[in-house]
């Protein structure tokens, strides 16, 4: 009994005594090849399959970049996922995504923000957008900050929207801000190319 409830406490503050991102996670990475893409993701992460809701990949990583937990007891949620886009040029998949943050109502963005956008230069020397929002979401009762990566492969003529989601409890997003989230965004979208 007393050594399950030092493990509990242990888990509890673990978030807060080693709040820092694990850079380990970059020295162990496998490479995932499609079509007309590849990129690295590192070896622990959880591959799941999410192909019924259009995913091409989907990877789960909470416990494995970021602490398991923040402010006391909530989760940190890690995600990172690929899927194909409609749209017929980099522009539009940019505009797509661009427009898709507010569309969905479970989201409520906080003081006016709704994203940032910057050109991208692949691993493979394309141009890409990097779009970053952040904003609550109501069905989980957490800050989510969110990463999409707007590639367009003119030699297949197919769209992708590479995403990392990170989503925490901290009404302030300063977890955002002390964990460096755009840089980690950008580390990991360095490692995607187009054939």
């Amino acid at each position: 009994m007393h050594l399950k409830f030092i493990l509990v406490l242990f888990l509890l503050t673990s978030g807060s005594l080693y709040s820092q991102t694990d850079t380990t996670i970059w020295s162990d990475m496998k490479k995932v090849e499609g079509e007309n893409y590849s990129f690295y993701v590192p070896v622990k992460w959880r591959d799941l399959d999410m192909s019924m809701y259009g995913m091409l990949h989907y990877y789960e990583a909470s416990g494995l970049a970021f602490p398991l937990m923040h402010n006391g007891a909530n989760p940190v949620i890690v995600i990172l996922c690929l899927v194909k886009t409609d749209e017929k040029s980099l522009e539009e998949a940019k505009k797509d995504i661009e427009n898709g943050y507010s569309k969905n109502k479970d989201r409520v963005f906080k003081d006016n923000f709704y994203f940032e956008s910057e050109e991208f230069t692949l691993a493979s020397e394309h141009k890409a957008y990097l779009i970053n929002t952040r904003f609550f979401r109501k069905s989980k009762d957490l800050e989510q900050s969110r990463f999409d990566l707007a590639v367009y492969s003119e030699k297949a003529n197919q769209g992708y929207m590479f995403t990392i989601s990170i989503q925490y409890a901290d009404e302030t997003y300063q977890f955002e801000k002390d964990f460096r989230l755009k840089d980690f965004a950008r580390k990991f979208f360095s490692y995607f190319s187009l054939n």
